[in-house]
């Protein structure tokens, strides 16, 4: 592991190196497992600084193509592509939790942020997608949460505006915002349905179901039309299929 730091400590992995490291292995009577684990170690560590001297340096800001920098820099370590995009999204990851753990929102100078994050580091689409559902979700998705736990005639105009602010704050589309409160509204639904089930009188059990719909009407309807009314029908329909 020293023979090898040493080695890579100017971000390059020679071939002359690398024979040297297999015929120390042997000399140390090393199995592949185990060599292969401190390569990694080491070379993961050194991608992690190279990165950031390339970020701090203004290199991928300035370069034509930061994807080809990237590449260079696993290249010039032997580093697996796969793992480097790992620590990309770990880093796109960080910013993100860290801004929205701070003001629960995303202003303009985030946002600029996190695309200059993406634009230099080439984190996928479907990648930023999947962390800003996660992360920006959850402020949203709390929301929702807290508006849902009310019985019918506790909720009130005041946790719509809470749905409707937490969205906003932290820019979710309404697609997004729909897969959440869909979650989030149909474990409501099915615990009436539950209940319901339990229930032996036949009369109790109605009652439970009529409950529910009053609670679609009242609770799950405004916060589904507070994200787009086109999708209040449909959500509509779903009850009509659920019960």
């Amino acid at each position: 592991r020293t023979y090898l730091e040493d080695g890579i400590k100017g971000f390059s992995f020679s071939a002359e190196l690398n024979d040297n490291l297999s015929k120390l292995r042997l000399v140390f009577g090393m199995g592949n497992k185990e060599a292969d684990e401190i390569v990694l170690d080491s070379t993961t560590a050194s991608y992690r600084l190279a990165l950031r001297d390339a970020v701090k340096s203004g290199k991928l800001d300035n370069a034509e193509s930061p994807a080809k920098v990237l590449q260079a820099l696993c290249e010039g370590l032997r580093f697996p592509p796969e793992v480097a995009a790992g620590i990309h999204e770990e880093n796109y990851r960080t910013k993100l939790e860290s801004i929205i753990s701070a003001s629960k929102k995303l202003e303009d100078a985030d946002v600029e942020a996190l695309g200059r994050i993406r634009k230099l580091l080439c984190v996928p689409k479907g990648v930023v997608e999947k962390l800003h559902f996660e992360i920006c979700g959850e402020v949203y998705r709390n929301a929702v949460r807290s508006a849902l736990s009310v019985p019918t005639e506790s909720f009130t105009p005041s946790l719509r505006d809470k749905c409707k602010a937490a969205k906003a704050a932290v820019r979710i589309d309404d697609e997004t915002a729909l897969k959440i409160l869909g979650a989030e509204a149909r474990k409501q639904m099915n615990s009436f349905i539950r209940t319901s089930k339990s229930i032996r009188n036949k009369t109790d059990a109605q009652k439970e179901i009529r409950k529910m719909i009053f609670y679609n009407q009242g609770v799950v309807t405004p916060l589904v039309q507070d994200v787009t009314k086109t999708k209040a029908e449909a959500a509509a329909k779903e009850l009509a299929e659920l019960m």
